[in-house]
């Protein structure tokens, strides 16, 4: 009895410290699809991030495939409750998790195309874990309308070590910084968008390791161009542009290949000693890591006084003329800019259209609109799609897409890989702003469905 006694004991203190149903597999960790191991012919890169913890599974999957990459992230409870994620086009999807024999059970809707139409997917897909927790593996089966089934074999993955796993990281920064989602955040806080400062409009190298931007004190206007570059994998402090004059300067950008910049000036023309009375275009170019001395460069986009230049990855330039307040291109003939064509869209029509943003492709363009209502500064974007005859598209408002509350937004700029959106983030009553980014997965929730 004594023994049967010790026994029930010694189970209520297990149960007390181990309750039935609490230990679930862990699943966290970042997997990398192993492509020899799946057996599914040619598959995508595929990256998983698990973060699990008693109440919340937080799951990011990466896809690359020929260029493109798709993120999917959803959060799921880990007492089955369904809950929504949002796609890459601004869809609202049903997800869910259960646990099942240790396994986790993910269910969840994609949309999808299938037979030439959009459908909704229903998918579930069961992990696994080997026993030494290094290799997991995926059974995958959809539905959609009476039709679909399981995958012949499972995905498998292979868990990163804590180095590689670093290393994986390490190339998924962009200029030192950890990208943003579908929502907008502050770009290198405490680097380049500091406490007490105005930050806007940047240019960043096509290779991602520099970036020049317009910093001025607020409520004065003594506009600077700064520069930071990335060493040893990270942001440096932020400084003057090496090649800096004591006056005022704006504009940035770069040429496709990185080795020349364009800005705004009011630095001496040639000849003269006198600083400008207006801005004028300049060119600096690389020089070995460094940069060269800046030159006067008279053309016909200096003669509309830019606002902003954006330009594609085939050299040709959009910029705002800060004398018709118009959007202009002119193209690269045989090195250099010839003449200015103003872009016949409804674009134009706008009263105070201003700073575009050029896809790289020329694919759709972005530009800012700023006005005063009620007293208030009010501003939004507003983006174009190009069609395939080159004619573009009516303009869509990108407040939606932006999800942001900010009263004041403005200045857009693309990266060159096109898969980043900046701006300026403005707060009149301090007269400061910070640079904000976003992933332009969002423009995706925008595209016609028949652009695709």
């Amino acid at each position: 009895m004594k023994e049967i006694k010790r026994t029930a004991a010694l189970l209520f203190i297990l149960l007390l410290f181990y309750p039935l149903g609490a230990q679930e597999t862990n699943f966290s960790g970042t997997w990398v699809l192993n492509q020899e191991k799946t057996k599914l012919g040619e598959t995508p890169e595929i990256i998983i991030e698990i973060s699990q913890d008693k109440e919340i599974i937080n799951y990011l999957r990466t896809v690359r495939d020929s260029g493109n990459k798709w993120v999917t992230q959803m959060s799921f409870s880990t007492d089955g409750k369904e809950g929504s994620y949002m796609d890459s086009r601004g869809y609202q999807l049903k997800c869910s998790c259960t646990f099942s024999d240790g396994n986790l059970v993910v269910h969840y809707q994609s949309r999808q195309r299938r037979s030439g139409k959009w459908v909704i997917l229903e998918i579930e897909e069961e992990h696994s874990l080997s026993s030494d927790g290094k290799t997991l593996s995926i059974a995958h089966s959809e539905k959609w309308d009476d039709k679909g089934g399981k995958w012949p074999r499972p995905m498998v993955f292979d868990k990163l070590t804590p180095d590689a796993e670093a290393v994986q990281n390490k190339k998924n920064l962009f200029l030192g910084q950890h990208p943003p989602g579908n929502i907008p955040g502050v770009f290198a806080p405490g680097i380049v968008s500091i406490k007490n400062g105005k930050e806007y409009k940047p240019a960043i190298s096509p290779d991602g390791k520099e970036i020049f931007f317009i910093r001025r004190t607020p409520g004065q206007r003594n506009d600077r161009l700064w520069y930071s570059r990335v060493e040893k994998g990270k942001l440096s402090t932020s400084q003057l542009a090496p090649f800096a004059y004591d006056c005022l300067e704006g504009q940035p950008c770069f040429t496709p290949d990185g080795k020349r910049l364009f800005f705004m000036s009011r630095r001496p023309l040639p000849g003269t000693t006198e600083t400008s009375s207006e801005f004028r275009l300049w060119m600096v170019k690389k020089v070995n890591e460094g940069w060269g001395i800046p030159q006067y460069l008279p053309s016909v986009i200096d003669d509309h006084r830019p606002a902003q230049m954006s330009i594609t990855k085939e050299g040709t330039i959009y910029f705002v003329s800060n004398k018709e307040r118009k959007i202009f291109y002119s193209q690269l003939e045989d090195g250099s800019y010839k003449s200015a064509v103003k872009l016949d869209n409804k674009i134009n029509d706008l009263p105070l259209v201003g700073h575009p943003a050029i896809a790289p492709d020329g694919s759709y363009i972005i530009v800012d609109l700023v006005y005063r209502k009620e007293g208030q500064l009010i501003s939004d974007f507003l983006i174009s799609f190009k069609n395939p005859d080159g004619s573009w598209r009516n303009l869509q408002s990108m407040k939606k897409a932006l999800q942001i509350t900010t009263q004041v937004y403005a200045a857009p700029y693309l990266s060159a890989d096109g898969k980043y959106l900046f701006f300026e983030e403005y707060i009149p009553q301090a007269d400061q702003s910070d640079i904000l980014w976003v992933s332009t997965r969002i423009i995706d929730t925008l595209k016609p469905d028949d652009l695709e």
